[in-house]
């Protein structure tokens, strides 16, 4: 899973993972909508934007860990 507010980064590291082999790649640009999806569905690997409105990188890191 990938969580980016900035739909050219998002889109950067989607194509850079995408180049390297990894294919199911979910990504949101809104990290709200991306803790919804977290209660849902397991991820191998999340990338996190660390500054993002309403909440951090850091704390939706922390929310996915509980």
């Amino acid at each position: 899973m990938i969580v980016d507010d900035e739909s050219l980064a998002l889109s950067r590291l989607k194509r850079l993972l995408n180049e390297n082999g990894i294919e199911d790649i979910t990504a949101f640009d809104n990290p709200i909508e991306a803790l919804k999806e977290i209660t849902k569905t397991k991820f191998d690997a999340v990338f996190l934007d660390i500054s993002m409105p309403n909440i951090t990188g850091l704390e939706l890191a922390d929310s996915i860990m509980k």
